[in-house]
């Protein structure tokens, strides 16, 4: 769809506002101060964590949707605003202060991520495992598509920092994590291993709709329109590839086809140099895998320009740096 010229208006602004801030937070922030951050955005986010779990329970043992009407009125509701009670596979989906389910699993991995860097870089602290641990087990329980997909996503990070590795004292924490791992299997394996899973059935309705893209057939499911709005905005980017046709322009549920459709190759590239600048000083390999599993995968097939102009994806992206640094001993101290 076009937006109209306020919605374009905003998203220029929004644009400009996450150059400036992020600007000035390189030139004036160190890592203490960054560390500093991420120590409080744990702290102040481990209550959506827990608002996750009460809106569970009281959604699925009463059938009260208390959370999401006290969210919307203390914090008003967006466009496509969800208000109603949506049972997925016998359970209900979870959004606490965001307007659908796949929104605060987006807002769940991204706050694992910047856990799982806390505990490179701060080390023995397991309010941070326990935050982690919270935060993946609400992921499997909230059933989404994006859930799966976040949770897949963040095996793969985990495995290739190995936070765990930095922690030499206390309770082995690694144990305690494949512990937990091992629970969510268990607690997921009926959408995860029969044949006629939701995981399954999804998985096979992407693959099948996959075929549209060759001759734009296609069907009305929600693959399908996802798929049909990546083909339309990868349409237009094919007419204008270097700067596109102007921000806000354009959109389809694909934070980086947005990107592409709206700024060009040109404009992509600015945003993926503006949001890791501390890549410089790792390796290629290093750069590539912070930048395809922070920023690019997540955003591929999910999300939008609300989730692209987001602090918290750069932010991320500046503490997996940091982390990759300290491993390799690149840095020292947090001066």
């Amino acid at each position: 769809h076009l937006p109209n010229s306020s919605i374009k208006s905003g998203w220029i602004y929004a644009s400009l506002m996450l150059c400036y801030v992020l600007r000035v937070a390189y030139k004036k922030l160190c890592l203490h101060d960054i560390l500093y951050i991420g120590e409080r955005f744990i702290k102040y986010t481990t209550i959506m964590i827990l608002v996750g779990y009460l809106e569970f329970f009281t959604e699925n043992l009463f059938d009260s949707l208390f959370v999401t009407n006290s969210a919307v009125t203390f914090f008003g509701k967006s466009g496509a605003q969800q208000i109603m009670i949506t049972y997925d596979r016998g359970w209900s989906n979870i959004q606490v202060f965001t307007k659908e389910a796949s929104m605060f699993s987006t807002s769940l991995l991204y706050s694992v991520i910047i856990a799982v860097n806390m505990v490179i870089l701060q080390g023995k602290k397991k309010k941070y495992l326990y935050y982690i641990g919270a935060s993946m087990l609400l992921m499997v329980i909230n059933r989404s598509m994006s859930s799966y997909v976040y949770v897949f996503l963040l095996v793969v990070y985990i495995t290739y920092l190995r936070p765990f590795s930095t922690i030499k004292h206390g309770t082995n924490p690694k144990i305690a994590f494949w512990l937990l791992f091992v629970i969510v299997l268990v607690l997921s394996s009926q959408t995860l291993l029969m044949s006629d899973s939701y995981l399954s059935n999804r998985l096979n309705e992407s693959i099948t709709q996959l075929s549209g893209f060759r001759d734009e057939s296609f069907t009305n499911t929600s693959e399908g329109l996802r798929y049909f709005g990546m083909y339309h905005c990868l349409s237009i980017f094919a007419d204008r590839p270097l700067f596109g046709v102007g921000l806000g322009c354009i959109a389809c549920v694909s934070g980086v086809i947005t990107l592409l459709s709206n700024i060009g190759l040109l404009g992509l590239c600015s945003y993926v140099a503006l949001v890791s600048p501390s890549i410089r000083g790792i390796s290629r390999l290093d750069s590539i895998l912070l930048m395809l599993l922070v920023v690019i995968a997540p955003n591929l097939l999910l999300n939008d320009l609300n989730t692209m102009f987001a602090l918290i994806i750069p932010f991320a992206a500046l503490l997996t740096a940091f982390s990759i640094k300290y491993k390799n001993n690149l840095i020292y101290d947090y001066e």
